[in-house]
């Protein structure tokens, strides 16, 4: 069957479902009912309802608070919320295919994000995003500088961020659909999902050691600027790479000697890498699916150029970082990191 098929099925399923089931639960409701309900339905249909709610919550959550933190906050555990709707379906649900056993493609998925979620769920808790008051340092530039209107920027937070970027988790996790319709097929896993299993793996561990260098950085500059008296001493404890980027303001060195930004790149090639468990069980090498992949790709261009819209205003000697550090993939062919230039600016 081809992509377009497979699409206007799964449109049809959410929108035939949807017209029968809700309005039998609002004349019933009840919480036993609704998981029933939930049981019952093909999961594509939960995980379209699922997604509406999420959004919802975060627009009413930032209303009610004032704070704009909530899609950072949510961000680290809704794909783990499709994986676990997806591998735990056909257990509830008693499927005869399988005989209600775990099949081992969606086991293996689902592990693979839930080690996401907790390697994201670990950083965001090192940058305060989970304390009251914490705010991610490019929602104030893009308040003064893209959305300057007070009353616009809430509206803009609730559709670009609370909707298009719940959206995109959606999609981004949508190759567990495909997963989820092939179960119990033979063979249960194949040379692609062994592929897109250590890639997936690799980027996950990629994205880990780059968040690890750029905290242990960030603490030694906090450290740097507390006790500007006695830089002198603490350099000697420092290597010479380490004073350099202190001095410039930014990390240089480690895995940002070979790329500007590692973690984003990382970050692509774990989702990148989950779209191929889609192919196996649907034969299509290109497929509806790869959608989430191919947003996640757009969005950390956007997200480059906005960071990098920042630091270069931040550090003077950033622009020459530019011009010779590869942007996303890392590269061989960056150079080591130049000499402190002076008047850099520190925060």
């Amino acid at each position: 069957m081809s992509s377009q098929f497979h699409l206007s099925l799964v449109m049809l399923t959410i929108t035939t479902a949807s017209d029968r089931v809700i309005p039998d639960l609002i004349r019933k409701f009840s919480f036993a009912h609704l998981y029933d309900t939930v049981v019952a339905l093909n999961p594509v249909v939960t995980a379209f309802w699922l997604t509406g709610f999420l959004i919802s919550l975060q627009i009413c959550l930032s209303i009610l608070t004032r704070s704009y933190a909530w899609n950072d906050r949510f961000w680290t555990f809704i794909p783990f919320a499709y994986a676990v709707l997806y591998t735990l379906h056909p257990l509830i649900n008693q499927d005869r295919r399988t005989n209600s056993s775990l099949d081992l493609r969606l086991a293996v998925m689902c592990s693979l994000v839930l080690m996401w979620s907790l390697r994201l769920t670990y950083g965001s808790a090192c940058r305060g995003y989970y304390k009251p008051g914490t705010l991610d340092y490019r929602y104030p530039w893009l308040r003064a500088n893209i959305v300057k209107n007070d009353a616009l920027f809430p509206i803009a937070y609730a559709i670009l961020v609370c909707g298009m970027m719940t959206v995109l988790l959606a999609l981004a996790s949508s190759p567990l659909y495909f997963a989820w319709v092939g179960r119990g097929l033979s063979p249960k896993f194949t040379f692609v999902d062994g592929v897109a299993s250590i890639g997936m793996l690799f980027g996950i561990v990629l994205e880990a050691v780059a968040d690890f260098q750029q905290q242990r950085f960030q603490r030694l500059k906090a450290n740097w600027l507390k006790n500007s008296e006695r830089q002198s001493d603490a350099a000697n404890d420092l290597s010479s790479e380490e004073v350099a980027d202190l001095k410039n303001g930014f990390l240089q060195s480690g895995l940002f000697a070979w790329s500007r930004h590692p973690n984003y790149f990382a970050e692509m090639m774990v989702w990148c890498s989950f779209y191929l468990f889609s192919v196996s069980p649907s034969s299509l090498w290109v497929n509806w699916t790869m959608s989430g992949a191919v947003m996640y790709i757009i969005l950390f261009q956007i997200t480059t150029l906005l960071t990098e819209a920042i630091s270069r205003q931040k550090y003077p000697a950033y622009d020459d970082y530019r011009k010779r550090v590869s942007r996303l993939i890392p590269s061989p062919l960056s150079r080591r990191a130049a000499p402190f230039v002076k008047g850099s600016k520190e925060d």
